[in-house]
Protein backbone atom coordinates (compact mmCIF):
# COMPACT_ATOMS: atom_id res chain seq x y z
CA UNK A 1 0.00 0.00 0.00
CA UNK A 2 1.31 3.49 -0.85
CA UNK A 3 0.27 7.13 -1.06
CA UNK A 4 -0.31 6.52 -4.79
CA UNK A 5 -3.57 4.71 -3.97
CA UNK A 6 -4.81 7.77 -2.11
CA UNK A 7 -3.77 9.99 -5.03
CA UNK A 8 -5.71 7.76 -7.45
CA UNK A 9 -8.80 8.06 -5.27
CA UNK A 10 -8.58 11.84 -5.16
CA UNK A 11 -8.06 11.94 -8.92
CA UNK A 12 -11.50 10.33 -9.25
CA UNK A 13 -12.93 12.99 -6.93
CA UNK A 14 -11.16 15.66 -8.95
CA UNK A 15 -12.80 14.55 -12.20
CA UNK A 16 -16.22 14.54 -10.51
CA UNK A 17 -15.71 18.08 -9.16
CA UNK A 18 -14.82 19.31 -12.63
CA UNK A 19 -17.65 17.58 -14.44
CA UNK A 20 -20.30 18.56 -11.90
CA UNK A 21 -19.06 22.18 -12.07
CA UNK A 22 -19.46 22.26 -8.30
CA UNK A 23 -17.25 25.32 -7.88
CA UNK A 24 -18.92 27.44 -10.56
CA UNK A 25 -20.01 30.65 -8.88
CA UNK A 26 -17.86 29.90 -5.82
CA UNK A 27 -14.34 29.86 -7.23
CA UNK A 28 -12.92 32.89 -9.09
CA UNK A 29 -14.52 33.58 -12.47
CA UNK A 30 -11.20 32.88 -14.18
CA UNK A 31 -11.23 29.21 -13.07
CA UNK A 32 -10.56 26.81 -15.94
CA UNK A 33 -9.53 23.67 -14.04
CA UNK A 34 -8.52 22.20 -10.71
CA UNK A 35 -6.45 19.47 -9.12
CA UNK A 36 -6.53 17.61 -5.80
CA UNK A 37 -3.13 16.60 -4.40
CA UNK A 38 -3.15 14.61 -1.13
CA UNK A 39 -0.12 14.13 1.11
CA UNK A 40 0.39 12.33 4.41
CA UNK A 41 1.87 14.84 6.85
CA UNK A 42 2.04 15.77 10.54
CA UNK A 43 0.01 18.50 12.21
CA UNK A 44 1.38 20.92 14.82
CA UNK A 45 0.84 18.28 17.53
CA UNK A 46 2.78 15.66 15.53
CA UNK A 47 -0.39 13.71 14.66
CA UNK A 48 -0.89 12.10 11.26
CA UNK A 49 -3.12 14.01 8.85
CA UNK A 50 -4.09 13.88 5.15
CA UNK A 51 -3.49 17.37 3.79
CA UNK A 52 -5.16 17.82 0.41
CA UNK A 53 -4.16 20.80 -1.70
CA UNK A 54 -7.01 21.95 -3.94
CA UNK A 55 -5.30 23.94 -6.68
CA UNK A 56 -7.69 26.12 -8.66
CA UNK A 57 -6.24 26.89 -12.08
CA UNK A 58 -7.19 30.30 -13.41
CA UNK A 59 -6.70 32.21 -16.61
CA UNK A 60 -6.34 35.99 -16.78
CA UNK A 61 -5.48 36.28 -13.08
CA UNK A 62 -2.24 37.22 -11.34
CA UNK A 63 -0.77 36.55 -7.91
CA UNK A 64 -1.99 40.03 -6.89
CA UNK A 65 -5.54 39.01 -7.84
CA UNK A 66 -5.26 35.85 -5.75
CA UNK A 67 -4.18 37.85 -2.70
CA UNK A 68 -7.51 39.68 -2.79
CA UNK A 69 -9.45 36.43 -2.19
CA UNK A 70 -10.36 36.09 1.53
CA UNK A 71 -9.09 33.03 3.33
CA UNK A 72 -11.97 33.00 5.80
CA UNK A 73 -15.72 33.52 5.77
CA UNK A 74 -16.81 37.00 6.86
CA UNK A 75 -18.20 37.44 10.34
CA UNK A 76 -15.91 37.25 13.34
CA UNK A 77 -12.36 38.05 12.27
CA UNK A 78 -9.75 37.55 15.01
CA UNK A 79 -6.66 39.71 14.71
CA UNK A 80 -4.57 36.77 13.54
CA UNK A 81 -6.86 36.34 10.52
CA UNK A 82 -7.04 39.94 9.35
CA UNK A 83 -5.75 40.29 5.80
CA UNK A 84 -4.86 43.53 4.12
CA UNK A 85 -6.21 44.36 0.69
CA UNK A 86 -8.73 41.50 0.47
CA UNK A 87 -12.05 41.90 -1.34
CA UNK A 88 -14.78 40.79 1.04
CA UNK A 89 -17.29 40.61 -1.82
CA UNK A 90 -15.43 37.57 -3.17
CA UNK A 91 -16.15 34.00 -1.95
CA UNK A 92 -13.52 32.89 0.55
CA UNK A 93 -11.16 29.92 0.50
CA UNK A 94 -13.07 28.57 3.48
CA UNK A 95 -16.31 28.60 1.48
CA UNK A 96 -14.56 26.75 -1.34
CA UNK A 97 -13.24 24.14 1.11
CA UNK A 98 -16.71 23.66 2.62
CA UNK A 99 -18.31 23.28 -0.82
CA UNK A 100 -15.78 20.60 -1.80
CA UNK A 101 -16.19 18.64 1.44
CA UNK A 102 -20.00 18.86 1.24
CA UNK A 103 -19.92 17.60 -2.34
CA UNK A 104 -17.60 14.70 -1.56
CA UNK A 105 -19.68 13.70 1.44
CA UNK A 106 -22.88 13.78 -0.60
CA UNK A 107 -21.64 12.33 -3.88
CA UNK A 108 -19.36 9.65 -2.42
CA UNK A 109 -21.27 7.88 0.34
CA UNK A 110 -18.09 6.27 1.67
CA UNK A 111 -16.20 9.56 2.01
CA UNK A 112 -14.17 10.18 4.11
CA UNK A 113 -13.92 6.61 5.45
CA UNK A 114 -12.32 5.18 2.30
CA UNK A 115 -9.59 7.83 2.43
CA UNK A 116 -9.07 7.27 6.16
CA UNK A 117 -8.85 3.49 5.67
CA UNK A 118 -6.24 3.89 2.91
CA UNK A 119 -4.24 6.33 5.04
CA UNK A 120 -4.32 3.92 7.98
CA UNK A 121 -3.10 1.12 5.71
CA UNK A 122 -0.21 3.26 4.45
CA UNK A 123 0.75 4.40 7.94
CA UNK A 124 0.18 1.02 9.58
CA UNK A 125 -2.13 2.42 12.22
CA UNK A 126 -5.69 1.84 13.38
CA UNK A 127 -6.20 5.47 14.38
CA UNK A 128 -8.51 7.68 12.34
CA UNK A 129 -6.54 10.04 10.09
CA UNK A 130 -8.23 13.45 9.64
CA UNK A 131 -8.50 15.12 6.24
CA UNK A 132 -7.83 18.81 5.63
CA UNK A 133 -8.54 20.70 2.40
CA UNK A 134 -6.25 23.66 1.64
CA UNK A 135 -6.95 25.99 -1.28
CA UNK A 136 -4.24 27.30 -3.59
CA UNK A 137 -4.37 29.15 -6.90
CA UNK A 138 -2.35 28.81 -10.08
CA UNK A 139 -2.18 30.97 -13.19
CA UNK A 140 -2.32 29.08 -16.48
CA UNK A 141 -1.85 30.32 -20.02
CA UNK A 142 -4.55 29.88 -22.64
CA UNK A 143 -2.23 27.70 -24.73
CA UNK A 144 -2.16 25.16 -21.88
CA UNK A 145 -5.90 24.55 -22.12
CA UNK A 146 -7.50 21.77 -24.10
CA UNK A 147 -9.48 23.19 -27.05
CA UNK A 148 -13.25 23.14 -26.59
CA UNK A 149 -13.82 22.06 -30.19
CA UNK A 150 -11.94 19.11 -31.64
CA UNK A 151 -12.18 16.06 -33.90
CA UNK A 152 -10.92 13.67 -31.22
CA UNK A 153 -12.88 13.27 -27.98
CA UNK A 154 -12.37 10.80 -25.13
CA UNK A 155 -15.34 9.87 -22.94
CA UNK A 156 -15.57 8.15 -19.55
CA UNK A 157 -18.98 6.48 -19.35
CA UNK A 158 -20.39 6.02 -15.83
CA UNK A 159 -23.12 3.39 -16.27
CA UNK A 160 -24.41 3.18 -12.72
CA UNK A 161 -28.18 2.81 -13.12
CA UNK A 162 -30.82 0.59 -14.69
CA UNK A 163 -34.57 0.85 -15.25
CA UNK A 164 -34.95 -2.65 -13.82
CA UNK A 165 -33.46 -4.43 -10.81
CA UNK A 166 -29.92 -5.62 -10.40
CA UNK A 167 -28.29 -8.78 -11.71
CA UNK A 168 -28.43 -11.61 -9.20
CA UNK A 169 -26.15 -14.60 -8.78
CA UNK A 170 -29.01 -16.92 -9.76
CA UNK A 171 -29.37 -15.13 -13.13
CA UNK A 172 -26.29 -17.06 -14.32
CA UNK A 173 -26.13 -20.79 -14.93
CA UNK A 174 -23.17 -22.37 -13.04
CA UNK A 175 -21.08 -22.63 -16.22
CA UNK A 176 -21.86 -18.99 -17.12
CA UNK A 177 -20.35 -17.78 -13.85
CA UNK A 178 -16.91 -18.88 -15.05
CA UNK A 179 -16.80 -16.09 -17.66
CA UNK A 180 -19.51 -13.49 -17.14
CA UNK A 181 -18.09 -11.25 -19.87
CA UNK A 182 -19.46 -13.56 -22.58
CA UNK A 183 -22.93 -12.22 -21.87
CA UNK A 184 -22.15 -8.50 -21.96
CA UNK A 185 -22.40 -6.10 -24.90
CA UNK A 186 -21.38 -2.45 -25.15
CA UNK A 187 -23.95 -0.52 -27.18
CA UNK A 188 -22.81 2.86 -28.50
CA UNK A 189 -25.68 5.24 -29.14
CA UNK A 190 -24.76 8.24 -31.28
CA UNK A 191 -27.44 10.87 -31.93
CA UNK A 192 -25.81 13.41 -34.29
CA UNK A 193 -28.98 15.51 -34.46
CA UNK A 194 -28.11 16.79 -30.96
CA UNK A 195 -24.96 18.47 -32.31
CA UNK A 196 -25.27 21.99 -33.70
CA UNK A 197 -23.34 21.03 -36.86
CA UNK A 198 -24.70 19.00 -39.77
CA UNK A 199 -23.36 15.68 -41.03
CA UNK A 200 -21.07 14.85 -38.12
CA UNK A 201 -19.84 11.26 -38.35
CA UNK A 202 -17.74 9.00 -36.13
CA UNK A 203 -14.86 7.62 -38.19
CA UNK A 204 -13.05 5.66 -35.48
CA UNK A 205 -13.87 4.15 -32.10
CA UNK A 206 -10.90 3.43 -29.80
CA UNK A 207 -11.61 1.31 -26.71
CA UNK A 208 -9.10 2.03 -23.92
CA UNK A 209 -10.92 0.24 -21.09
CA UNK A 210 -13.79 -2.21 -21.52
CA UNK A 211 -15.43 -0.87 -18.37
CA UNK A 212 -16.27 -4.26 -16.85
CA UNK A 213 -12.90 -5.76 -15.91
CA UNK A 214 -12.70 -5.21 -12.16
CA UNK A 215 -10.14 -2.60 -11.06
CA UNK A 216 -8.97 -3.11 -7.47
CA UNK A 217 -9.43 -0.14 -5.18
CA UNK A 218 -12.11 1.46 -7.38
CA UNK A 219 -15.84 0.88 -8.02
CA UNK A 220 -15.06 0.34 -11.72
CA UNK A 221 -15.87 -3.02 -13.30
CA UNK A 222 -17.96 -6.00 -12.28
CA UNK A 223 -17.38 -8.74 -9.76
CA UNK A 224 -19.89 -11.61 -9.42
CA UNK A 225 -20.57 -12.54 -5.80
CA UNK A 226 -23.31 -14.39 -3.95
CA UNK A 227 -25.02 -11.00 -3.64
CA UNK A 228 -24.99 -10.46 -7.41
CA UNK A 229 -22.87 -8.20 -9.60
CA UNK A 230 -20.90 -5.67 -7.56
CA UNK A 231 -19.52 -2.48 -9.13
CA UNK A 232 -20.52 -0.71 -12.32
CA UNK A 233 -19.25 -0.37 -15.92
CA UNK A 234 -17.07 2.67 -16.62
CA UNK A 235 -15.65 2.22 -20.14
CA UNK A 236 -13.21 4.74 -21.59
CA UNK A 237 -13.65 5.31 -25.32
CA UNK A 238 -12.08 7.80 -27.74
CA UNK A 239 -14.04 8.90 -30.80
CA UNK A 240 -12.46 10.37 -33.93
CA UNK A 241 -14.82 12.51 -36.00
CA UNK A 242 -14.97 13.94 -39.51
CA UNK A 243 -15.51 17.50 -38.18
CA UNK A 244 -14.52 19.59 -35.21
CA UNK A 245 -17.36 19.74 -32.70
CA UNK A 246 -17.95 21.16 -29.25
CA UNK A 247 -16.99 18.54 -26.66
CA UNK A 248 -20.06 19.09 -24.49
CA UNK A 249 -22.39 18.86 -27.48
CA UNK A 250 -20.78 15.59 -28.50
CA UNK A 251 -21.12 14.30 -24.94
CA UNK A 252 -24.88 14.93 -25.06
CA UNK A 253 -25.05 13.07 -28.37
CA UNK A 254 -23.30 9.95 -27.02
CA UNK A 255 -24.12 9.66 -23.29
CA UNK A 256 -27.18 7.40 -23.68
CA UNK A 257 -24.85 4.54 -24.63
CA UNK A 258 -25.28 1.51 -22.40
CA UNK A 259 -23.99 -1.93 -21.49
CA UNK A 260 -26.35 -4.89 -21.90
CA UNK A 261 -26.25 -8.17 -19.99
CA UNK A 262 -28.26 -11.12 -21.25
CA UNK A 263 -27.44 -14.62 -20.00
CA UNK A 264 -28.71 -17.96 -21.32
CA UNK A 265 -30.65 -18.41 -18.12
CA UNK A 266 -32.34 -15.02 -18.49
CA UNK A 267 -33.36 -15.95 -22.03
CA UNK A 268 -34.62 -19.38 -20.96
CA UNK A 269 -36.76 -17.72 -18.29
CA UNK A 270 -37.96 -15.08 -20.76
CA UNK A 271 -36.41 -12.25 -18.75
CA UNK A 272 -35.57 -8.86 -20.26
CA UNK A 273 -31.86 -8.03 -20.67
CA UNK A 274 -30.26 -5.88 -18.00
CA UNK A 275 -29.19 -2.40 -19.18
CA UNK A 276 -26.47 -0.51 -17.31
CA UNK A 277 -27.01 3.17 -18.13
CA UNK A 278 -26.22 6.70 -17.00
CA UNK A 279 -29.42 8.33 -15.76
CA UNK A 280 -27.79 11.24 -13.93
CA UNK A 281 -25.30 12.68 -16.39
CA UNK A 282 -22.20 11.35 -14.60
CA UNK A 283 -20.53 10.49 -17.94
CA UNK A 284 -17.87 13.05 -18.83
CA UNK A 285 -15.18 14.15 -21.30
CA UNK A 286 -11.59 13.17 -20.42
CA UNK A 287 -8.69 15.44 -21.32
CA UNK A 288 -5.48 14.05 -22.80
CA UNK A 289 -3.85 14.45 -19.39
CA UNK A 290 -6.81 12.69 -17.77
CA UNK A 291 -6.50 9.84 -20.26
CA UNK A 292 -2.86 9.42 -19.28
CA UNK A 293 -3.80 9.45 -15.60
CA UNK A 294 -6.44 6.78 -16.26
CA UNK A 295 -3.82 4.63 -17.94
CA UNK A 296 -1.66 4.86 -14.81
CA UNK A 297 -4.63 4.10 -12.57
CA UNK A 298 -5.99 1.15 -14.57
CA UNK A 299 -2.67 -0.55 -15.26
CA UNK A 300 -2.99 -3.70 -17.38
CA UNK A 301 -6.76 -3.26 -17.77
CA UNK A 302 -6.03 -0.19 -19.92
CA UNK A 303 -5.74 -1.52 -23.49
CA UNK A 304 -2.43 -0.50 -25.10
CA UNK A 305 -2.79 -0.01 -27.99
CA UNK A 306 -6.53 0.58 -27.80
CA UNK A 307 -8.91 -1.74 -29.64
CA UNK A 308 -9.79 0.12 -32.82
CA UNK A 309 -12.93 0.07 -34.98
CA UNK A 310 -12.91 2.09 -38.21
CA UNK A 311 -15.87 3.42 -40.19
CA UNK A 312 -14.84 5.21 -43.41
CA UNK A 313 -18.48 6.14 -44.07
CA UNK A 314 -19.39 6.80 -40.45
CA UNK A 315 -20.29 4.59 -37.50
CA UNK A 316 -23.92 3.35 -37.50
CA UNK A 317 -26.07 5.78 -35.53
CA UNK A 318 -28.82 5.60 -32.89
CA UNK A 319 -27.68 2.40 -31.21
CA UNK A 320 -26.98 0.36 -34.33
CA UNK A 321 -23.38 -0.38 -33.35
CA UNK A 322 -22.44 -2.66 -30.46
CA UNK A 323 -19.34 -4.54 -29.29
CA UNK A 324 -19.43 -7.92 -27.52
CA UNK A 325 -17.23 -7.45 -24.45
CA UNK A 326 -15.65 -10.86 -25.02
CA UNK A 327 -14.14 -9.44 -28.24
CA UNK A 328 -12.12 -7.04 -26.10
CA UNK A 329 -10.57 -9.79 -24.00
Amino acid sequence: MSIEKIKELFHMYEEELINWEILDGIAPEGMVGLSLSPNLEKDEDDNDVVNVTLTIKCIGMSSEDFEKIPKYIDGWWPKTKIQKGVDLSLPSCEEIEDAVLDFLGDRFKNFPKEVEDLACAVLGTDWEVPININVAFQTVQEKELDPQTTKRISIRFMLQQSDGGGIEYKDFYPDERENIYKYMTQCIVFEPELINIDDVKILKVLIHYDGVTKVAGTPYGYELTNDGLIGFPAPIITFELNKEVDKEEFLKAIWTSSLTISTKKMKDEDLEPYYAEDHNGYTYVISEAGLKDSQNQLGTTFLTPPREYSFPNGMPENGEFSIPIIDLK
